[in-house]
């Protein structure tokens, strides 16, 4: 089960359901990344189930915490400035 409120690029961790050890003891855990996709062709009750859903959601955080990793593009732009 995916547990409520998992953000896209959030990895869901699966104890024991990996690849068998290399002892022959088990399995290792396997990580997952959940990717939110978002539909582009709505219908207009869709459209209209999203706004309600607006309407009564909290708002979302300013910033999202990444846990002090830096994307693709900053770590490009730091290689190319030296820092």
């Amino acid at each position: 089960s995916i547990p409520a409120g998992i953000q896209s690029g959030g990895i869901l961790r699966l104890r024991g359901r990996g690849l068998p050890e290399l002892n022959g003891h088990g399995h290792g855990d396997q990580f997952v990344r959940g990717i939110v996709w978002t539909p582009q062709d709505l219908t207009s009750e869709q459209e209209e189930a999203i706004r309600q859903m607006r309407d009564i959601e909290s708002a979302a955080p300013a910033s999202i915490d990444r846990k002090g990793r830096k994307g693709f593009w900053s770590k490009v732009k730091e290689a190319f400035s030296g820092g």
